[in-house]
């Protein structure tokens, strides 16, 4: 784990990391209460929609660099002809 991210898989060349505020993330979103099935529902709704962020990227014909979760939601970062975009 470097810098709070955990890399839990690699996507054809991109990471897909997850950063320790995402348990706060999950927390708040399921009222500060204990909701394992909520949290988990959470970060699966956050993976699958940064996900479709980065299918669309690949269509497009770009290179997906990176798509993190953290505790405000997720990114997918890609890169166009030697310009990284976020």
């Amino acid at each position: 784990m470097r810098s709070g991210w955990l890399t839990i898989a690699r996507l054809s060349g991109a990471s897909v990391r997850l950063h320790v505020s995402l348990a706060i993330g999950a927390l708040v979103a399921s009222g500060l209460r204990f909701a394992p099935g909520a949290w988990a529902g959470y970060v699966v709704v956050l993976l699958v929609h940064e996900l479709g962020h980065a299918a669309l990227a690949r269509r497009a014909g770009l290179r997906v660099i990176d798509v993190a979760l953290h505790g405000l939601g997720g990114h997918c970062a890609y890169e166009e002809i030697g310009r990284a975009h976020v």
